[in-house]
C-alpha cells in the first residue's frame, strides 16, 4: 500500500462485526414479532400494540443500519469494480429487496386482522425509508458514478 492511500482494513473489520451484530438485532427482532403475533391471545391491547410499535421500530431501525453500513463500507475500497448498468441494477433491486423486507411487518400485522397497527408501521417504515434514501441511497450511487461513472 503506497504512503498516500490510508488502510481502513481495521475500521472495515470492525464494521464487519458492527454488520452482523446489527443483521442478529434484526432477526431477533423480526422472530420476537412473529413469535408474539402467534402466541398472545389478546393483540388488540393498548400495551401489546404499544409494543408491536416500538419492536418494529427497532426492526426497520436495524435493517437501514443495515444497509447503511453495507453502502458505506464501499467507499473505504481503494478499487472496485467499474459501476456498470448491471451493477447499477444490483443496488436498485438490493435496496428494493430491503424495503420490501421491511414492508413484511405490516402484512403481517394485517393478516392478524390488527389494520391501525399495521397503518401505524408502515407509516413508521415509509418514513425510515425516506430518511434512507436521503442518507444512504443518495449518496451511495453519487459517490459509485462519480468514482467509476457508467
Amino acid at each position: 500500500m503506497d504512503e498516500e492511500s490510508p488502510d481502513y482494513s481495521e475500521f472495515v473489520s470492525y464494521m464487519g462485526g458492527i454488520h452482523q451484530v446489527l443483521s442478529i438485532f434484526a432477526g431477533f427482532t423480526f422472530t420476537a414479532i412473529t413469535l408474539l403475533l402467534t402466541t398472545l391471545p389478546d393483540k388488540s391491547s393498548l400495551p401489546v400494540q404499544g409494543t408491536f410499535v416500538f419492536l418494529s421500530l427497532l426492526f426497520h431501525l436495524f435493517i437501514m443500519l443495515v444497509a447503511w453500513d453495507t453502502t458505506r463500507n464501499v467507499t473505504f475500497l481503494r478499487r472496485t469494480p467499474p459501476y456498470t448498468r448491471a451493477g447499477a441494477t444490483w443496488d436498485v433491486f438490493y435496496f428494493l429487496s430491503i424495503a420490501l423486507f421491511g414492508l413484511s411487518i405490516p402484512v403481517m400485522y394485517w393478516l392478524w386482522g390488527l389494520d391501525m397497527l399495521a397503518l401505524i408501521t408502515l407509516l413508521i417504515g415509509m418514513a425510515i425509508l425516506a430518511v434512507a434514501v436521503a442518507l444512504i441511497w443518495r449518496p451511495y450511487t453519487e459517490f459509485r458514478q462519480k468514482k467509476r461513472p457508467l
